[in-house]
């Protein structure tokens, strides 16, 4: 089954395609690996907390999918500046994944804020 998740992301309206996923999916492992090899520990434990989000249950699908896009950008060699730059190789992944799982941030706290009202205006507790 084919599908797109369409969204408001950090820049404007984006697509993510279920090709996209699979490919997050599949290469997420052996990205993390490479970082955590050379080191960039602050980078890949970034990117290990926005592959929680992308993989939850309980994460609204606009912040999943911005996790997935900013996975996808980890993930895939064509980058503002290529990985293999000396110093600056991933400072455009880990300055779009910052910003990335602030957005993400503020939305799963809106929908917990949502859930809770809910709950609280029939009374369901919990």
């Amino acid at each position: 089954m084919n599908y797109r998740v369409t969204f408001d992301s950090l820049f404007g309206k984006e697509d993510m395609s279920s090709s996209d996923v699979h490919h997050v999916v599949a290469n997420f492992d052996s990205k993390l690996k490479e970082v955590r090899s050379q080191g960039k520990h602050e980078l890949s434990d970034v990117a290990a907390r926005l592959w929680e989000y992308f993989s939850s249950v309980e994460v609204p699908n606009q912040a999943k999918a911005i996790a997935g896009l900013a996975l996808l950008y980890f993930i895939l060699p064509y980058d503002l500046v290529p990985d293999a730059t000396p110093i600056l190789g991933y400072a455009d992944d880990l300055a779009m994944m910052v910003m990335a799982t602030r957005k993400i941030a503020a939305l799963v706290g809106m929908a917990k804020v949502a859930r809770s009202n809910v709950r609280d205006h029939y009374g369901m507790g919990g």
